[in-house]
């Protein structure tokens, strides 16, 4: 069973990264840019999200997932996992936020990430 599982999680990281596609690119000189996201974890459905520009500091980041915000369970100058919220759309839209600074937003299949998270 735990094979099964990890494979799982394996291949939807794989299609997650095969499927994710960037709408809105900046178009300013801004530091702070998603630059991928993999499911993380098998009981639990989260996110790392990784990138430029975040904050060390978990509460200085805001992760939002269409337009709910996702709980950070950690952080660092690069990446981001965040638990994210339940949703029933197709894809979903992931931005985040340092301060004054907004990312691009990226469309992540959400059947890979919830495959991932079980």
């Amino acid at each position: 069973m735990f094979i099964k599982k990890m494979s799982l999680a394996i291949i939807a990281m794989v299609m997650c990264c095969l499927y994710s596609c960037q709408i809105n690119p900046s178009t300013g000189n801004t530091d702070l840019h998603i630059q991928d996201t993999l499911p993380a974890g098998t009981t639990d459905i989260l996110l790392t999200i990784q990138g430029k520009g975040f904050s060390h500091v978990t509460t200085d980041n805001k992760v939002m997932v269409d337009d709910v915000e996702a709980q950070i369970i950690s952080a660092t100058d690069n990446e981001l996992v965040v638990r994210i919220p339940a949703r029933k759309t197709a894809k979903i839209a992931v931005t985040v936020k340092v301060g004054s600074e907004v990312s691009d937003t990226v469309l992540i299949d959400n059947q890979i990430v919830m495959l991932a998270g079980r």
